[in-house]
């Protein structure tokens, strides 16, 4: 009765692992991997650049009239190379969560093929 039970068990989590996950080969995985360490380092770049550049514009505000629109048209350039940063980031941990998603699907179809030869 046991061995039923956990065969049901093993049956039932076998439907959580998402079929649209394909099997990937370790050239299109280490591929991802790659890409996701780029779009990483091109958001890391992305961000001290601006920051950078905030603190130049900053100071060059100071020399301005209008202080506070510069100030402000800095600030609002600095949020939106943020923003572009973030979404790089974003972009590099779905590739992450695909790579993961994919190694689980992989596991899990081992373990329900070794449950189904006992």
């Amino acid at each position: 009765m046991l061995h039923y039970t956990l065969l049901f068990i093993a049956l039932s989590f076998s439907c959580l692992v998402r079929a649209d996950v394909e099997p990937m080969g370790e050239a299109e995985k280490q591929a991802l991997h790659e890409r996701a360490q780029q779009l990483k380092n091109q958001a890391n770049t992305l961000r001290q650049e601006s920051e950078t550049r905030y603190a130049t514009e900053q100071k060059e505000c100071w020399k301005k009239f209008l202080v506070n629109a510069c100030m402000d048209k800095a600030k609002t350039e600095l949020i939106d190379k943020k923003e572009e940063s973030r979404q790089l980031e974003k972009e590099a941990r779905e590739i992450e969560r695909k790579i993961k998603r994919q190694a689980v699907a992989a596991r899990q179809a081992k373990r329900n093929a070794n449950v189904q030869q006992q």
